[in-house]
Formats: C-alpha cells, structure tokens, sequence
C-alpha cells in the first residue's frame, strides 16, 4: 500500500467500526493529487463534488467580504479531510474557495462514492 494511503488507513481504523476489507475496498475509491501552491481544490460558485484527505501541506478556506477582502476562516493540515461541505451536501455553488498554502498531496474521492459507500454502510453516518 502507499504510503499516503497508509495513513488514510489508519484514520479509519481508529474508529474501530470498519472490518479490513471495509476499509481496503473504501481506499480503492481514493485517487491521489497534487495542488500546486495556490490552486484551488474549490472554487467560489462550484459545486464541490469531491472529498479531499491531506497528507502533506496545508489548505486554508476563504471568502470574499462584501469590500473584496478574503477572509480566511479555517485551515486544513495532514491528517484531515477538507470539503466545501454546504456545497458537496446541496450540489450549489460553493460560497468559498479552498486553496493549497504550499504544494500539497491529497487522496480524492468523488461525491458518487461518497453516496455509494453511505447507502451501504450505516456505521459510516457521522464519520
């Protein structure tokens, strides 16, 4: 397994609900990306259809004030999950933008395997 998804792995085990195959069949559905710095995972007015899992750098989420100003109001590092979650939740227009600080490697997984994995496992409701 690789690295990257070696820790993914143990984000998941240390909920102590999953059964191995469970969580090997789930980090299947991971795709591993890069963000350079400064490009955006989401951008204000997309629909946010993906979940990202950092493994290495940082994101931070902003918006712009009534004046322009970005405010910036939350950031992500190795370890955490990191979505526009009002967005991936409704499919609208995300109201902030998510944006690497550094250039960072995250695991990917789409919004129609978030679904699918949700109908199929209960223990996943509140992870």
């Amino acid at each position: 397994m690789m690295p990257a998804k070696s820790a993914l792995q143990r984000y998941f085990e240390s909920f102590g609900i999953f059964s191995d195959e469970e969580i090997c069949n789930t980090l299947d559905l991971f795709t591993v990306r890069s963000l350079k710095k400064s490009e955006l995972f989401v951008s204000q007015g997309q629909a946010c259809t993906e979940i990202g899992f950092i493994t290495s750098g940082i994101c931070r989420s902003f918006y712009l004030s009534e004046k322009g100003e970005e405010i910036t109001y939350c950031f992500r590092f190795p370890g955490e999950f990191m979505v526009a979650y009002s967005s991936f939740i409704t499919g609208q227009g995300s109201l902030e933008d998510i944006q690497a600080l550094s250039t960072t490697e995250l695991l990917v997984i789409s919004k129609t395997d978030v679904d699918r994995l949700a109908a199929c496992h209960t223990q996943c409701d509140g992870v």
